[in-house]
């Protein structure tokens, strides 16, 4: 009797320990590799940060990285003095994410280094000549790691040429065998924008063929892409291509130009950037010729090289300091191999994990490329 009672004693022993272990290990795991911050210069409802910061926030959660994230609703003071200054000084993450946005990279990295916080940019790129105190990474301001950021005037190089070569091909060229086109730009301070239209000019000076009869700028926005195609198609009524720096502009200029009794995707071309759903369904249904995009995806590629260079891993030996992102264009022709984001991607299906150098010791090379993406996604739930 005495060896049974023992026994079970000796029983319950272990198996408190183990469960009281098995806690604790629960308890680690559930602590975040690190605290990462991001001061959006939109609203919460712009369509293109919305979607990005649903992409940021699916890595975060499979990198077990905790997220913060606030809005600066396109105000340079609320962006770069208020909101950014607050969360580095209350949220204190390990890691300060931010883009070049008016009034804001630069006051995010200095803030940010005199707190000890690292940093990285992502989206707007911030230009050495622009100021040499914050001319490279990790050099005047050591916490500022890297920088990735899409090639805007590739991306636009490429959203020219496909709008103007459809152009063509629908002959849709004025009495001279031109083809006229607008262009519809952001922000005037903002460097997308600049580097989309100069991107746009460069082109267009390729092609003798073409006339940019005149670029109006909408600040990002549907309403005013709107009202200025409008007042554009009236005074330009030959334009058979109208180029816009982005999707949710575009998707004024298509509401204005049917309006106009202008019939998009037949008599009138138009193509924008950013992947936005609605635009998608546009390009399948034939009333926008293309959107230029990827770029959708980098905040979660930056916590992804964040999270190995915190492991250890250094994302500089392989892409250098500075470099940029794969951009891709989707058009009719293309459309049908990305049908999940026509669909509505839902993002918590990818696994970043296998993005992690840190987690992956056999992957060579960052593979940030869309198929590379949908594979990670594995089949649709």
């Amino acid at each position: 009797m005495m060896p049974t009672i023992l026994l079970r004693r000796t029983f319950r022993f272990k198996a408190f320990y183990f469960l009281l272990f098995l806690n604790c290990g629960l308890s680690f795991a559930a602590e975040p590799v690190f605290k990462a911050g991001f001061v959006a210069p939109t609203g919460a409802d712009d369509p293109f940060f919305a979607e990005a910061i649903e992409v940021m926030r699916a890595a975060a959660e499979d990198l077990n990285i905790e997220l913060k994230i606030d809005y600066a609703a396109r105000n340079v003071s609320m962006y770069s003095r208020k909101r950014g200054l607050k969360l580095i000084k209350t949220y204190k993450p390990d890691y300060m994410l931010t883009g070049s946005w008016p009034g804001g990279a630069k006051y995010h990295l200095q803030a940010a280094q005199a707190a000890g916080i690292k940093s990285f940019v992502f989206n707007a790129p911030l230009l050495g000549d622009e100021d040499f105190s914050v001319s490279m990474p990790r050099k005047e301001l050591s916490g500022w790691l890297g920088q990735m950021t899409p090639d805007n005037r590739q991306a636009s190089y490429l959203l020219a040429d496909l709008l103007i070569e459809a152009a063509r091909q629908r002959k849709l060229l004025d009495k001279d065998g031109k083809v006229r086109m607008i262009a519809i730009n952001g922000d005037g301070e903002d460097i997308s924008a600049q580097h989309r239209f100069e991107g746009l000019k460069e082109r267009v000076a390729r092609h003798k063929d073409v006339v940019l009869q005149e670029m109006v700028l909408a600040g990002w926005l549907k309403e005013t892409a709107d009202r200025e195609t409008e007042r554009l198609l009236r005074v330009y009524p030959e334009t058979a291509v109208i180029w816009a720096a982005s999707d949710h502009m575009a998707q004024g200029v298509v509401d204005a130009a049917e309006r106009m009794g202008r019939k998009p995707g037949e008599d009138l071309l138009i193509g924008g950037f950013d992947w936005v759903e609605e635009n998608l369904r546009q390009i399948k249904a034939g009333r926008i010729t293309a959107s230029v995009g990827a770029h959708i995806l980098e905040g979660a590629w930056a916590l992804v090289l964040l999270y190995d260079y915190h492991k250890g891993v250094d994302f500089a030996d392989e892409l250098g300091l500075k470099f940029h992102s794969p951009m891709h264009a989707i058009t009719a022709e293309n459309i049908d191999r990305y049908q999940r984001l026509l669909e509505g991607m839902n993002w918590n299906e990818v696994d970043f994990t296998k993005f992690s150098k840190a987690l992956n010791p056999g992957l060579k090379r960052y593979d940030f490329s869309l198929p590379a993406v949908l594979k990670a996604a594995g089949e649709p739930r």
